[in-house]
């Protein structure tokens, strides 16, 4: 059994979604420091966080592979000229999690997802630039403590 959970930290994987593609390094960042928190909370609560991988430890490898905004961010404004700040937008994100052995580095499973907000007249997400995509990564921290 594993003594101890490593979480990776969370990256994205280019050239499957043209929206994640394009976003600063700053706005993308966010999101992946924001689903990192997540994952560490959660697991937090049930396992030991290591530092490292090695033996003995599970870990945790996430990766966006489509991120959508709620509201405008920065690259926006370079793309579109006279974006209304107030525009809003369903949010949308995709991600990959892979759990591997520390110490072999043998996989051990992979779990796929891709969620879609809800439409924008009963969507309470849209008020936070992330809000749907945060609300999808709470989601997937929460599934995969009790999964584990």
């Amino acid at each position: 059994g594993f003594t101890a959970v490593y979480i990776a930290p969370v990256g994205a994987i280019a050239g499957q979604d043209e929206r994640l593609d394009g976003m600063t390094d700053y706005d993308r960042k966010a999101m992946e420091d924001y689903l990192y928190r997540q994952l560490t909370r959660q697991l937090g609560k049930k396992f030991s966080l290591a530092n490292a991988a090695g033996a003995g430890v599970l870990v945790v490898d996430a990766k966006f592979t489509a991120l959508t905004p709620n509201q405008p961010v920065m690259s926006d404004y370079s793309k579109v000229s006279g974006l209304d700040p107030r525009s809003v937008a369903i949010g949308k994100a995709g991600v990959q999690i892979e759990l591997r052995d520390g110490g072999s580095g043998e996989l051990l499973a992979a779990f796929a997802d891709h969620e879609e907000g809800d439409p924008i007249d009963v969507n309470l997400n849209t008020v936070a630039i992330w809000g749907d995509a945060q609300q999808f990564a709470r989601d997937w921290a929460d599934s995969l403590s009790d999964l584990l």
